[in-house]
């Protein structure tokens, strides 16, 4: 009989079972960052200390909430020999649940804490890219819609070296801060919630536009000497099964959103390439329908 992925029980962590990590840090041992629309969902929601002090701490931009440099170092330097280390900050001491569950990020959703065997590893990392290739398309869409002065935006390069420069400790720095958010600064809760409710409010339509625009954005790249995979943008309405390379991409781990060159509607037919297989090998069950419900409203596999 095939092995089916158990239920996950946080209550009982295998992680901590199995002496991999603390009751307190469990699998959540990163700072995850968020895109702007789902921190406006949250802020609309309910209010959220940490993440408001995030914003007040200057850790965002129009696209995100970012994780400064020397959070994710610390993150870093706290594991002992590849084990768990730090604790995310939004976890609650208490009873070690995540605060933010129902807003968390594709980095966070698209984790699974056992995997039967490689065609789970390359699942999740499929679905883990998909999600944050999408969050980024997403945000970039609705900045876009917001009216930034993008030759603003990166002019601010012309006086930094690279990204650690912008940070000052866990901020960034003001003047950077400043010219990042425009006509927006000292709004930025406010931001965030409209991008939420833009996106909201728009659905199909928004999507549509979301999709265009992240293939714009990988032509743009592979123009400009980027990208070297030629045919990365296309998709069929069938499933696409992965290359070789590529599976071996998704079994070290998920795609990052500056990495990818491939656009969403080609992730989508990789991830429901895996879905088809793991369902004929009977190890997908519930699963299968789960993902199709919540992928974009059902569009996912239509």
């Amino acid at each position: 009989m095939p092995r089916m992925v158990p239920t996950v029980d946080c209550e009982h962590c295998r992680c901590v079972d199995e002496g991999r990590t603390r009751e307190n840090v469990r699998c959540c041992d990163v700072t995850p960052q968020f895109p702007n629309f789902l921190v406006g969902e949250l802020l609309q929601s309910q209010e959220h200390e940490v993440i408001s002090s995030w914003i007040t701490q200057r850790r965002g931009d129009p696209y995100s909430l970012l994780v400064p440099p020397v959070v994710a170092k610390a993150h870093l330097d706290a594991r002992v020999d590849g084990l768990y280390g730090m604790a995310c900050p939004l976890l609650h001491v208490e009873t070690g649940r995540c605060s933010v569950y129902a807003f968390r990020p594709g980095l966070c959703v698209g984790y699974h804490c056992y995997y039967p065997d490689v065609m789970w590893v390359e699942m999740w990392s499929c679905l883990t890219s998909l999600l944050c290739a999408a969050e980024d398309a997403a945000s970039r869409y609705l900045v876009q819609r917001a009216g930034f002065s993008f030759r603003r935006m990166s002019a601010i390069w012309e006086h930094f070296e690279d990204e650690l420069a912008i940070w000052d400790g866990v901020g960034q720095r003001a003047e950077v801060y400043n010219e990042l958010w425009q006509d927006w600064l000292g709004r930025e809760e406010a931001f965030y919630k409209l991008c939420f409710a833009r996106l909201h409010e728009e659905g199909e339509e928004a999507w549509e536009q979301i999709v265009a625009l992240q293939e714009e954005h990988l032509f743009a790249r592979r123009d400009h000497g980027v990208l070297g995979l030629e045919g990365a943008m296309s998709a069929g309405i069938m499933p696409i099964k992965p290359t070789t390379s590529l599976r071996m991409i998704y079994r070290k781990g998920r795609i990052r959103p500056e990495e990818n060159v491939l656009s969403l509607p080609v992730q989508e037919r990789l991830l429901m390439w895996y879905m088809e297989q793991l369902e004929q090998k009977g190890r997908w069950g519930r699963w299968t329908r789960f993902f199709r419900e919540i992928s974009w409203g059902g569009k996912l596999g239509e």
